[in-house]
């Protein structure tokens, strides 16, 4: 028997078990999903034409491969009750991984793609479910600290902010790589947090 998988950067295939007689076996799964709307998978990665089937909202996706290199090119590849095909990663919810390297580089690039609000407290859902799973891997502190950043750059409502700050103060109470830095982004949001509170206090004297 012999296992084929392929990870370049952030492009992770399908990973084939092929046994002694060639027979290809389906694809290993690295983590799941689901559909947060009804959506449409397709045959090919560029998702154009006829779709090869749909997926109600909520469906339970495997997910078996993806390209997540921020080009606007991403794609997801996924099979569900006889569907397998390519979806965009904004219509599926934040994956739970199974597989500690291909999982670790499927969040790595998914968390950078998120832009729905309701979806982050399932984001950091997904970072503490790989952090559990991969035991003492430090990389889950990359993923915490990826999704803080990346909640800092949408800066959309104090829910985010709350989700943003929650990411940082896990950091910086662990001594690592990202304590100082989380620390010093911490101040940062105290710093803000004072701002708005002062602007508000004078448009209300006014």
């Amino acid at each position: 028997m012999i296992v084929c998988s392929v990870v370049f950067g952030s492009v992770a295939t399908a990973a084939y078990i092929f046994r002694d007689e060639g027979k290809r076996l389906p694809p290993a799964s690295i983590g799941s999903t689901y559909a947060v709307q009804g959506m449409n998978v397709y045959q090919g990665t560029d998702m154009t034409g006829p779709p090869s089937g749909v997926v109600p909202r909520q469906g339970q996706l495997e997910i078996t491969g993806f390209k997540l290199a921020g080009n606007g090119k991403d794609w997801i590849q996924v099979r569900s009750r006889g569907v397998s095909g390519y979806v965009h990663p904004s219509e599926v919810a934040p994956p739970k991984v199974s597989n500690r390297e291909q999982g670790y580089l499927l969040l790595k690039g998914f968390l950078g793609t998120i832009d729905n609000p309701s979806l982050m407290s399932l984001a950091v859902d997904s970072v503490d479910s790989y952090r559990h799973y991969s035991g003492a891997d430090a990389r889950a502190d990359e993923l915490d600290w990826t999704l803080a950043e990346h909640l800092r750059t949408l800066k959309s409502g104090e829910d985010l902010a709350r989700v943003e700050r929650l990411e940082y103060s896990k950091l910086a109470a662990k001594p690592g790589e990202y304590q100082q830095r989380a620390e010093a982004r911490m101040a940062e949001l105290s710093a803000r947090t004072r701002s708005v509170s002062q602007n508000t206090t004078h448009l209300v004297r006014r």
